[in-house]
C-alpha cells in the first residue's frame, strides 16, 4: 500500500498554482517544501492547501524568499481489526 497519494514537485510560486491547489486537495493533510529554486528552506506538515497560503501571506524575511513549492498527501493507513 503506497504511503503517498496525490503529489506535486516544484510548482512556482504564484496565485494560479496557490488556487489550483486548493482545489486539489482541499482539506487533505501531508507534507509540503518550500524551496529557493532547488534549495528546500522549510517543511511543514498539516492540511497542505491552508498552511501554504498561510505562508504566502506571511511578511517574515523567511517568507519572501521561497519561490517554489512541492506538496504530498498522506493517505490515511485503514484500521486493523484487533
Amino acid at each position: 500500500m503506497a504511503l503517498v497519494g496525490k503529489h506535486r514537485f516544484s510548482w512556482p510560486r504564484n496565485d494560479k498554482n496557490l488556487q489550483h491547489l486548493e482545489g486539489l486537495v482541499k482539506g487533505k493533510t501531508g507534507l509540503y517544501v518550500l524551496s529557493h529554486g532547488a534549495m528546500p528552506m522549510y517543511v511543514g506538515k498539516g492540511k497542505i492547501a491552508g498552511r501554504i497560503a498561510g505562508h504566502a501571506k506571511k511578511r517574515s524575511s523567511k517568507s519572501r524568499y521561497w519561490d517554489h513549492f512541492s506538496w504530498f498527501v498522506i493517505k490515511r493507513r485503514p484500521r486493523t481489526p484487533n
